[in-house]
């Protein structure tokens, strides 16, 4: 879902995020964590941000400014926050310490 793809984009990048999803019928795990449609997270900097939603729009594709990139706090509105290094540590040893 959103909250995941975006979470990981602030670990690999090391660049926090703030972004706040479209209600979906006030459910908020349908916001963060569905996966029924597909979708992309696309950054670019704040000066082309304009320019970019007016290619979309041009294309037919729907697209919306959802937040920004900085600090170092992944904030997802409905429901996330937590710092980008405890969110880095958690991804990166959740696996090998579930193999032993």
């Amino acid at each position: 879902g959103a909250a995941i793809a975006l979470a990981e984009c602030a670990i690999r990048s090391g660049f926090g995020v703030e972004a706040t999803l479209p209600d979906v019928g006030g459910r908020p795990e349908l916001a963060l964590f569905s996966e029924s449609a597909s979708r992309a997270v696309v950054s670019c900097t704040a000066a082309a941000a304009d320019e970019l939603l007016a290619l979309a729009r041009a294309h037919r594709v729907q697209a919306a400014r959802i937040g920004a990139t900085g600090g170092d706090r992944i904030r997802i509105a409905p429901g996330v926050d937590v710092s980008l290094a405890e969110a880095h540590d958690v991804w990166a040893r959740t696996l090998p310490e579930a193999l032993g």
